[in-house]
């Protein structure tokens, strides 16, 4: 029989610290992302690492015979299916006590998603990895996880395939492969950047490029010791530099994927005798973080969200230090309790064992989910990628429009109602659509951008570029009358420049120049812009319903009804603010729109004032006949949205 060409891998203890690097890369991202705003590419080196373990278990397998692939997708459940049961049952439980039904409702539908290691698809069909709603899924990490489980349905066939009918070619095939992945994930990250974040198409080339590394291992370590050492340092600095430079706000994977995944490749390349390998990722304590690093990057993420939703806050330092020990602990439990003894029970057993309760719990969730109240809190709702572009091109929006900012009711039909204005308006158009199940009611807005088309004094500076050309577009693509304008924005930020916090209090925007009183300079003109484009609309003969500013609350709403009460801002036993104060909050603000209102004098103007709906004499109320309203301390969810539209049109 041939020799073989391939060499078992034997265990790496510099491996274990690469890992260790990784997860307290994501960690990092996810706990400090001020510190480490480039952290989440330790994610990347993760795929490295998982492609040349597994490329070399496989080949070697093959050059042996030694066994099945059906005991290699054992070896494979019995090593990663254990601590993620034990990791999703645990988030359900922790998830009972803390979340509104809806969001358990949602919930069961993420756990059911990575039971079936399809994570990466339900959050690819549901938004981007940046976006705010991120830190609302306790799983939103299990998309890495899905891409790795689907390398692993794809690769050992394919490479059964490569070995058998190109066998003195294995390279420039899995070379072929990584580079096909590669660009295609270059062409989506143009049109389809979430696309090309969440599939597994475009992330198979970081997996292959480990499999490369397997190909030539034994060439690579007959360099010289000194060229295998630059090697690494190279690949750390890479890594450290990408977690330094890199953040949410750049395009990514793309080429920038580059930085991680060759950093880790090098980094494996040089070999264990390399002295970063052999010191710094080698020490004991790299290596038993390394060892926990599967359960640890399970646990991380859900304790975070949860703590987070739990007790509404981002936390300071201490606390965040503290969920970090506490996901050490539960990794270090997890790993000596479940994941070692199981490695000595019989394979193939244990594997199916665990494969059925899997798959059991997503069938329960399932089943679940449908007895689930489907009410999503304020920023769950996001039309796929094909619906915005769509909706865009439909309405000639700006070709910078960030996603979400256009969406329609019923696709198809003539819009009858536009909503139109900043994520006040996101908020309330569920409710508005849900009260006009027959017609088209269409959004034009996004967070940041009130329904003004041009002022000089716009507070937030990012959105200087997109808003007034967005509005502008909003305004002009439905020239045949009569539609309602809906128009809904936080305008006390804009007028006033503060945005009130329930812990903080008002907190200044850095570089406002909006006037905010009477007799300030630019007052005229600002109070000038509204009422230019409020005559804009009427003169055409739409109607315009312009929307006061909804109640800000002091306290955390989450906890008014939740299935826990207390918190760091626990609610009044009527879940409700003083009306006296709210209305010293808006005192300027709806001074302000009633001049507004009074210089222009039509009546096709219609201002509806939530507080008429929202507060008696005294309160204004943040839950309505059991119903809880609010999403935030100034946000709609959709059923308030639905309960406040519907009495304001009563009126």
């Amino acid at each position: 029989m041939k020799a073989p060409d391939h060499a078992p891998l034997n265990y790496r203890p510099d491996i274990d610290g690469l890992r260790a690097v990784a997860v307290i890369a994501v960690m990092g991202f996810h706990y400090f992302p001020e510190q480490l705003p480039g952290g989440f590419i330790g994610v990347d080196a993760f795929f490295v690492i998982s492609g040349y373990l597994i490329s070399g278990i496989l080949l070697w397998d093959l050059q042996n015979s030694s066994s099945s692939l059906i005991d290699f997708y054992a070896r494979r459940a019995r090593r990663i299916f254990p601590s993620l049961l034990v990791v999703l049952i645990a988030t359900l439980a922790f998830g009972w006590f803390v979340l509104f039904p809806a969001e358990y409702a949602r919930l069961l539908l993420h756990v059911a998603a990575g039971s079936l290691f399809g994570s990466n698809f339900l959050l690819w069909s549901e938004a981007g990895y940046f976006d705010a709603t991120a830190y609302e899924k306790p799983l939103l990490h299990l998309w890495s996880l899905g891409i790795e489980e689907q390398f692993y349905l794809f690769w050992p066939g394919t490479l059964v395939l490569i070995h058998r009918f190109w066998p003195g070619r294995k390279g420039p095939a899995v070379g072929a492969l990584a580079a096909i992945s590669f660009v295609t994930g270059l062409g989506w990250m143009t049109n389809h950047p979430v696309t090309a974040f969440y599939l597994p198409v475009s992330r198979l080339w970081e997996l292959l490029v480990g499999a490369l590394l397997v190909l030539r291992d034994e060439s690579l370590q007959t360099l010289p010791r000194g060229i295998r050492s630059a090697l690494s340092f190279a690949g750390v600095s890479l890594l450290l530099a990408g977690c330094g430079s890199l953040s949410s706000a750049v395009a990514f994977p793309g080429w920038r994927a580059l930085i991680p995944t060759v950093g880790a490749a090098l980094v494996i390349a040089a070999g264990p005798e390399a002295w970063p390998n052999r010191t710094l990722l080698s020490n004991r304590v790299a290596v038993l973080i390394g060892l926990v690093s599967y359960p640890l990057y399970l646990w991380h993420w859900p304790l975070l969200v949860l703590a987070r939703l739990r007790f509404n806050s981002t936390f300071e330092t201490p606390g965040r230090l503290a969920l970090v020990a506490l996901s050490l602990v539960a990794a270090g439990i997890t790993y000596r309790v479940i994941e070692l003894p199981l490695r000595n029970r019989p394979l193939r057993p244990v594997s199916l064992k665990l494969a059925g309760a899997l798959g059991s719990l997503a069938l329960l969730c399932l089943a679940l989910v449908r007895s689930e109240a489907r009410v999503p809190a304020f920023g769950a709702r996001s039309s796929s990628s094909a619906e915005f572009q769509t909706c865009a091109s439909l309405y000639r929006l700006p070709p910078t429009t960030p996603r979400t900012y256009c969406q329609e009711s019923r696709h198809g039909l003539k819009p009858t109602m536009i909503v139109v204005g900043d994520s006040h308006a996101i908020a309330l158009w569920p409710g508005i659509a849900a009260a006009h199940p027959t017609e088209n009611v269409v959004l034009i807005g996004g967070s940041g951008c009130p329904f003004l088309r041009q002022t000089r004094y716009w507070p937030i500076p990012d959105e200087r570029e997109v808003c007034p050309g967005l509005i502008e577009a909003a305004y002009r693509a439905f020239p045949d009358p009569p539609r309602v304008f809906v128009l809904a924005a936080r305008m006390t930020v804009y007028l006033e420049g503060t945005r009130f916090d329930p812990v903080e209090g008002d907190i200044p925007i850095a570089n406002f120049d909006s006037p905010a009183f009477p007799g300030q300079k630019g007052y005229s003109f600002f109070k000038a812009a509204p009422r230019r484009d409020l005559e804009f609309l009427t003169r055409r003969g739409d109607r315009v319903d312009l929307l006061l500013q909804v109640p800000e609350l002091d306290f955390n709403p989450r906890a008014c009804g939740g299935p826990l009460r207390s918190g760091v801002l626990p609610p009044p036993a009527d879940c409700a603010v003083e009306r006296r104060l709210v209305e010293a909050r808006q005192y300027w603000y709806r001074r302000f729109v009633r001049e507004v209102a009074n210089d222009l004098r039509s009546p096709r103007l219609r201002v509806l004032d939530s507080l008429d709906s929202l507060c008696d004499g005294d309160k204004c109320f943040a839950r309505r006949d059991d119903t809880l309203l609010y999403a935030d301390n100034n946000h709609l969810n959709e059923a308030g949205a639905s309960w406040l539209w519907s009495k304001l049109n009563r009126r």
